[in-house]
């Protein structure tokens, strides 16, 4: 849930600053079996076992995201018909044909928010807006890679007291083992999602503070392209962190000099970097897009430009790059953009228009703002006018359903994307 006075105060803009850069190599091994994140600036690397998890929860204020872990061979399935008061009555053989899987564009659609139904539905549960708690109603089936089974739901996420606390429930899928875990919310607030594993009935503190990585390298399921063909397959990608984004440069004639990064599209896809830069050969072996950049720029709007230049796959899993700073605490608009913070208010919107605030550092003529609900499809989209300075938009909110939706600005080769909730 947005405070408009917090994301307001992001309208400050920082100077610019250019400099003769160097051009760095660098690598990520992530082998076989791991994954790394990594912070441009200094090259540091956390790296974590892959598979020591297998359900991630969101730290963030009012988000309910739940990630599944598919990267290790699991897959999780809803229960069909099933609910927390028919738990023990769950078998394998309830078990849906088709398995969920986290988005892989976004941090904010997990596995287990995927098919939503009702109001103020989030997918495993739904929103109490008298008491802001949400309250499990959907049992999930995981289908472990060692060929174990379990079942489990999320019992609630309570919302009143410090701090927030998930209830989850599991056991076997013979109703053995069972467990009922607290997770608390914001002991774990300097991280993006607090982990939990199912094998080892263990709460998994595994990953740095997001302020201290920029890059995820890998194993995902890609959602969003096909893979050799196929659809949901996992790839060795390259993920970024919240907040961090990227462009695409496709047919550069000379990668190693090209720096004009205002012509392109910086996106909050995650998933821009992602895997497709790299492919197989008649002989199956690894090559790499010759002609491809990549642009990132991090929070502190620092400009990175990244170049891979190879794949080792197999047992290695070694990454390699080049990494070059562009541009140094520069405004959002001299990355060929004019918006430089946005707002949503009120978020959740309870009648029929919730007001959009964004502040730019010029005009231009073509703008826009869309709205897309939680499965990706286009819902509404205007021309809007910009003056310099702060802007406000009435966004009307009456034909929509409650539910969860995705509003975006594009403007001046710039896209941010902020989610609503409409009760």
């Amino acid at each position: 849930m947005n405070k408009p006075l917090l994301s307001l105060a992001l309208l400050t803009l920082g100077t610019l600053s250019l400099k003769a850069q160097t051009i760095v190599n660098d690598s990520v091994m992530i082998g076989s079996a791991n994954e790394s994140w990594y912070k441009l600036s200094d090259g540091t690397r956390t790296t974590q076992a892959r598979a020591n998890w297998e359900l991630g929860f969101t730290t963030d204020g009012y988000e309910v995201t739940v990630l599944f872990n598919h990267a290790a061979g699991n897959n999780v399935y809803i229960a069909t018909g099933a609910t927390p008061a028919t738990f023990t009555a769950v078998t394998q053989a309830d078990a849906a044909t088709t398995p969920l899987y986290n988005s892989d564009s976004t941090w904010t659609l997990g596995a287990l928010n995927q098919q939503p139904v009702g109001s103020y539905n989030y997918g495993w549960g739904s929103y109490n807006p008298s008491t802001h708690n949400i309250t499990g109603n959907r049992v999930f089936i995981a289908q472990l890679s060692g060929g174990a089974y379990k079942k489990f739901y999320i019992q609630d996420l309570t919302n009143s007291g410090t701090p927030y606390i998930y209830t989850l429930v599991y056991s076997d899928i013979d109703n053995s083992n069972l467990h009922t875990v607290t997770i608390p919310k914001q002991t774990y607030g300097t991280k993006n999602f607090i982990y939990y594993s199912l094998t080892t009935d263990a709460i998994v503190d595994r990953e740095p503070a997001s302020a201290d990585w920029d890059l995820l390298f890998t194993k995902y399921t890609s959602t969003s392209e096909l893979y050799q063909g196929s659809a949901n397959q996992v790839v060795a990608g390259v993920i970024q962190n919240m907040d961090v984004l990227a462009a695409q440069a496709n047919s550069v004639a000379a990668p190693s000099t090209y720096t004009t990064y205002a012509a392109h599209t910086f996106s909050t896809a995650t998933n821009v970097l992602g895997w497709d830069w790299k492919g197989l050969n008649a002989s199956f072996q690894y090559t790499v897009e010759p002609a491809r950049v990549y642009f990132v720029k991090t929070r502190d709007n620092t400009i990175y430009k990244i170049v891979f230049t190879s794949y080792t796959g197999s047992t290695s899993g070694k990454f390699k790059f080049t990494k070059e700073v562009l541009q140094t605490s520069t405004s959002v608009n001299e990355v060929g953009a004019t918006i430089s913070a946005m707002a949503l208010y009120p978020n959740p919107a309870n009648g029929d228009h919730t007001t959009l605030l964004f502040s730019t550092t010029g005009q231009v003529s073509n703008v826009s703002v869309s709205v897309t609900d939680i499965t990706g499809k286009l819902l509404y989209t205007e021309q809007l006018v910009m003056t310099s300075g702060l802007n406000q938009h009435h966004l009307y909110t009456g034909g929509f359903n409650t539910g969860v939706y995705f509003v975006s600005i594009n403007a001046g080769g710039y896209s941010t994307t902020q989610k609503l909730i409409k009760q």
